[in-house]
């Protein structure tokens, strides 16, 4: 697991440790035996949500229709429909903004 992405996360959730036992919700010790499986989740799930985001937008639909919204081009030749499709979802995205 990346200490860059783990160490906030651990930090934050230690110094809500003390918040919690002043409020008398739960005594540091048991905060304390949680953290580092709250952690390790937190770090799973900003993998895996990075991880689908990353395969989301590597699509070759998403690619042709990110080429198709820069500024400059004209237009995207593809002969798969799908694509084209994209291309010209993308086109028109670039015209609206």
């Amino acid at each position: 697991m990346n200490t860059n992405l783990t160490l906030p996360i651990r930090q934050a959730l230690l110094g809500l440790g003390p918040l919690i036992a002043t409020l008398g919700w739960m005594d540091e010790a048991r905060w304390n035996s949680l953290v580092g499986p709250i952690t390790t989740a937190a770090g799973v799930i900003i993998f895996l949500a990075g991880s689908l985001w990353q395969w989301w937008v590597s699509r070759p639909a998403a690619k042709v229709a990110q080429v198709a919204a820069l500024p400059g081009v004209i237009g995207v030749v593809t002969d798969d429909p799908k694509l084209a499709a994209a291309a010209d979802a993308g086109s028109r995205a670039s015209k609206t903004t």
